[in-house]
């Protein structure tokens, strides 16, 4: 990941990175990471079920939505 990926979409702390969990949900939906969870991947809709805890449904519809464009 090069150029402004972590200013704008996570961030690095002590030389870790971190997505933002809308990020990380978007490249869950299209295939490009995966979650794991106790040494187990879980599935797209268990993530969805963990990230809209932390989000409104509707705040990630619009994020996903401007991500496209």
């Amino acid at each position: 990941m090069r150029g402004n990926f972590w200013r704008i979409c996570g961030f690095v702390i002590n030389r870790k990175q971190f997505l933002y969990p809308e990020e990380a949900l978007y490249l869950v939906e299209k295939s490009q990471l995966l979650i794991f969870v106790d040494g187990k991947i879980i599935s797209p809709n268990e993530f969805y079920e963990k990230v809209i805890l932390i989000i409104p449904l509707y705040c990630y519809l619009v994020y996903a939505r401007l991500r496209v464009t």
